[in-house]
């Protein structure tokens, strides 16, 4: 009868309902644990980076290098920043981390000029909290003269979301941060609405094509097009464009034949952690003589 089908309805609505509330209170659980490791992961030093080099696409030969953040959890093993990056933008701990990031990157490059390697830029990640905070630049400031590293041999990677926010901040950061003589690129370029636009605002040193573009280029002639249009608009704007995400010879080939001057993927090189890129460094220069 209908009282018997609305009160089976109520059940089931409650339960229905005491199982979302557990689905979210689980949830909820797992993120403060994951904010409580992350920090104390941090604090412990289980943080590292990681980095995957650009080649010279004429000759391939590794021109700089990407600093990339991961977290070796002692529990959870080698966590890639899909899973964390979030979690410490949400929590105000990706400023700490990000200055963590540089500095450690720029070490690094003092490091491997007092051991006599050939000098490679190493180009590191930037978060909009990190970019839109007026201690940005003070920061880099301070961590190039307190570690000793040549400012030309640093990249700031930037994403388009991040510029088109705040165009005229932007550009005042920009400014501010080629003063100090460092290199600016900016990252998944081509999945922006004005990206051709901004860059008559942006005095950028690097665009890195976005890699939806280089997984399609052998099927799609619109993708073609468009890439051979960046690189054309770049070359006469005097920026050097990188194909990231190159996965296989024929993308790399095209990207050579259209003059596209940096490529970076896994056809190249993984991210390594500093051990085994040195080995890999070392093998390629030797394949070079």
């Amino acid at each position: 009868n209908a009282d018997a089908a609305m009160y089976s309805a109520k059940q089931t609505g409650r339960g229905r309902h005491a199982f979302y509330r557990a689905a979210m209170n689980q949830r909820a659980s797992q993120r403060l644990e994951l904010e409580l490791a992350l920090k104390r992961g941090f604090r412990d030093g289980e943080f590292i980076l990681h980095y995957q080099p650009r080649l010279d696409a004429a000759q391939r030969g590794v021109v700089a290098l990407e600093a990339l953040l991961r977290w070796a959890s002692p529990s959870r093993g080698l966590v890639p920043p899909g899973e964390f990056i979030g979690v410490l933008e949400d929590t105000g701990m990706m400023t700490i981390v990000g200055e963590w990031v540089l500095r450690s990157a720029c070490v690094q490059v003092c490091r491997w000029r007092a051991e006599g390697m050939a000098p490679l830029r190493v180009s590191v990640n930037v978060s909009p909290l990190q970019f839109q905070n007026n201690a940005f630049v003070p920061m880099v400031q301070r961590v190039l003269r307190e570690t000793g590293a040549p400012a030309e041999l640093i990249e700031i990677e930037l994403t388009e979301s991040l510029l088109i926010a705040n165009v005229e901040q932007a550009r005042t950061t920009i400014r501010a941060l080629k003063a100090l003589g460092l290199r600016i690129s900016i990252d998944d370029f081509g999945t922006g609405y004005s990206s051709l636009n901004y860059l008559r605002h942006f005095a950028v040193d690097y665009l890195k094509i976005d890699r939806s573009f280089v997984t399609d280029i052998a099927n799609s002639p619109r993708d073609r097009a468009v890439v051979v249009a960046i690189i054309g608009l770049a070359k006469a704007l005097d920026i050097t464009v990188v194909a990231e995400g190159v996965e296989s010879e024929a993308q790399a080939a095209f990207f050579s034949d259209a003059q596209c001057q940096e490529l970076q993927g896994f056809l190249f090189c993984r991210p390594l952690p500093v051990a085994e890129l040195e080995r890999y460094l070392a093998a390629a220069s030797k394949g070079c003589e």
